[in-house]
């Protein structure tokens, strides 16, 4: 029995609906970047080609074989990301460079691993209840953070990709090495910041570096920056203020805003972190967009998790209700 070459016609739909997919991602590109639509779309366009080819050349063997080749692979991924992530969790931690949000994310890592690794053994032991919630939860965070990356992924290569000239550009600040001096991090952040403005010349361009002084940092974050891009890259003084209160990406945001006088601006920050700075900077109503500077991929795998936690965090309320919600369907169906 045929399940797939029946039906080309609902193929040649799927190819058609993929196109307008696109016309929709890119005016949403154009109308706002900043939203995790984007990461939708963009799920959709890559997986509707997909369900097409299944449908002009495969038949029912086939799909079943590529269901349980998928299943493999995604869990035999899943482990080893997982396993990477505590890897790198721990060197942190090894290291003395952990925050709380690495503390927690170990513990969310290692219940992950259990999860695959004694699932059968779960299944057979634990509370059907408390099994469902687990499943339902972690397939909601799983495809949550996978829409994540995505629409950061998406974001970047978009903003990278516009001729982006502002008048002003604001730098975010990280930690200072021994308090006082910029390490490699935050410097990729300047270089991008002054790279930036050097493009837009003709609209006399202005470096905001935003960054407070930290209980463990002897000078604030925004004077050593301006210091490192003066004496180091050797941009103009006269083409720089600083913001030295603020102690958070939001704080960061708030305060430049108030220096730009109402204008757009550009801010510079980390890869990992541009996409939940302008999902922020949207939410309190500013005319910003970011760029982001590479980091190394080691680091980068941690940052990503702790910004999808803070991107739960901007609608905690609604991630909240949805986890209710998934604890009352397992109440009920086990009752």
């Amino acid at each position: 029995m045929k399940l797939i070459n029946k039906w080309p016609v609902v193929g040649i739909g799927f190819l058609l609906f993929t196109l307008f997919l696109i016309f929709l991602l890119i005016r949403q590109l154009k109308r706002d970047p900043r939203t995790l639509k984007i990461g939708v779309l963009s799920f959709s366009i890559l997986a509707c080609p997909f369900i097409a080819l299944q449908m002009f050349f495969f038949n029912d063997v086939f799909f079943w074989a590529e269901i349980l080749v998928f299943e493999g692979i995604t869990t035999i991924f899943s482990f080893i990301f997982s396993s990477y992530l505590l890897y790198q969790l721990v060197k942190l931690w090894i290291h003395k460079t952990y925050t709380i949000s690495d503390f927690l994310s170990i513990v969310a890592v290692i219940c992950y691993l259990a999860l695959l690794i004694n699932f059968s053994i779960i299944n057979r032991g634990f509370n059907q209840r408390l099994l469902l919630f687990v499943l339902l939860s972690t397939v909601y965070l799983t495809v949550t953070f996978a829409n994540f990356f995505l629409s950061s992924l998406v974001y970047g290569l978009y903003i990278r990709f516009q001729n982006v000239q502002n008048r002003w550009f604001v730098c975010l600040g990280a930690g200072l090495l021994d308090g006082r001096f910029v390490g490699k991090l935050l410097a990729n952040r300047i270089k991008t910041a002054v790279s930036q403005a050097e493009k837009s010349k003709d609209l006399t361009p202005v470096i905001i570096f935003s960054g407070g002084q930290g209980a463990n940092e002897l000078v604030s974050e925004a004077s050593a920056m301006q210091k490192y891009a003066v004496e180091d890259l050797k941009f103009p003084l006269s083409c720089t203020l600083m913001e030295d209160r603020s102690r958070s990406t939001k704080e960061n945001l708030l305060f430049s805003a108030k220096l730009v006088e109402g204008d757009s601006f550009i801010f510079c920050t980390s890869d990992y972190h541009v996409f939940r700075a302008a999902l922020l900077a949207k939410k309190l109503g500013f005319n910003a967009n970011g760029i982001g500077c590479k980091t190394s991929f080691c680091y980068r795998t941690i940052a990503f998790l702790r910004e999808y936690v803070g991107v739960l965090a901007l609608n905690k309320k609604r991630h909240l209700i949805i986890l209710g919600l998934f604890l009352l369907i397992s109440i009920i169906l086990g009752i």
